[in-house]
């Protein structure tokens, strides 16, 4: 008998081996669902597709498991943007962040899995291309420096209406104007239609509407616009700071005018004032002077009087 194998090694070696195919087996008899996930198994031989929902250790029973997030965020950033054309024919890569919920109804749960079978599926077919037309379908209303600058929140705002409720039905027009030199200009607009009741026509169902999927929050970072209108761009700061530089001299100098002509005031008042003092004291110092020679005369014609009076008492 060989001195390696023996009865004791043989029963420790057979018990390894059934350990081992028991821990290979059990991964296919039980599994576990994570809280915050949600998963669909599809039952081997009769194929039934229960869902899971709820946290705990479920029998697998040899069947397939797919499990999905039930809250999870699509990232569109520098490596993966939204190319989009604004109705002024510029162009721009969008980028941000989508979060969205996934239903727990099990009726929706087996409808997104029959339809797209794993969770990258979900974040590229359904997620990805809900936004995407979202997104390219609200810049063609909109022109490249209205997003860069004074209607940003309108821009967010109706992508994420077309996200939740369907891209909306639009219609072109063009309309020619002329500035105050003649120059000819062609005005390009893309508005959504509305139907009888005033609600906006939709084209293309939303497919977080179709599945149930809750849109939790949206982000859209600044647009990266193409070289040329970034040039436009800056060409259009670099004038609206030098209009408010030109405002604000002529402010000034409005200011300063309306200074000078205060202090100009001033200085008539104040001259008429030192005028008013000499004049006043002038005819103090008169007044003074004519009460002065008159209490003289006065004095005078006392004096008079005595004399007079005291002649006539000489004579008698």
């Amino acid at each position: 008998m060989n001195p390696l194998f023996t009865p004791k090694r043989a029963l420790y070696g057979a018990l390894g081996l059934a350990t081992l195919i028991g821990l290979a087996l059990i991964g296919q008899v039980l599994e576990t669902n994570q809280s915050g996930y949600v998963q669909v198994k599809q039952a081997a031989g009769t194929g039934t597709m229960p869902v899971r929902t709820t946290p705990g250790v479920y029998s697998q029973a040899f069947g397939s498991i797919t499990t999905y997030k039930i809250s999870d965020t699509y990232d569109f950033g520098s490596d993966n943007p939204i190319k989009v054309r604004f109705n002024d024919a510029s162009t721009a890569e969008i980028h941000g962040q989508v979060k969205y919920r996934l239903p727990v109804n099990q009726d929706n749960i087996i409808a997104i899995h029959t339809d797209f079978r794993s969770e990258e599926a979900v974040q590229a077919d359904l997620i990805r291309r809900n936004v995407e037309a979202a997104v390219r379908q609200t810049a063609s209303m909109f022109g490249a420096e209205e997003v860069y600058s004074t209607r940003r929140a309108d821009f967010v705002q109706l992508v994420n209406e077309q996200i939740k409720n369907g891209i909306y039905a639009t219609e072109y027009t063009e309309t020619v104007r002329k500035d105050e030199d003649g120059n000819r200009f062609v005005d390009r607009e893309t508005a959504i239609k509305f139907d009888a009741q005033g609600k906006p026509i939709i084209s293309e169902p939303s497919t977080f509407k179709r599945y149930d999927v809750e849109l939790v929050q949206l982000t859209i970072g600044d647009p990266d616009f193409d070289e040329k209108t970034d040039e436009l761009i800056a060409k259009r700061k670099e004038a609206e700071q030098e209009q408010v530089v030109a405002k604000a001299k002529a402010e000034r100098a409005k200011q300063d005018a309306i200074t000078a002509q205060e202090q100009g005031k001033a200085n008539v008042a104040q001259a008429e004032a030192e005028a008013l003092v000499i004049k006043k004291k002038a005819v103090i110092e008169a007044e003074k002077e004519t009460e002065v020679s008159t209490q003289k005369a006065l004095q005078a014609e006392q004096e008079k009087k005595a004399i007079i009076a005291k002649g006539e008492a000489d004579a008698r």
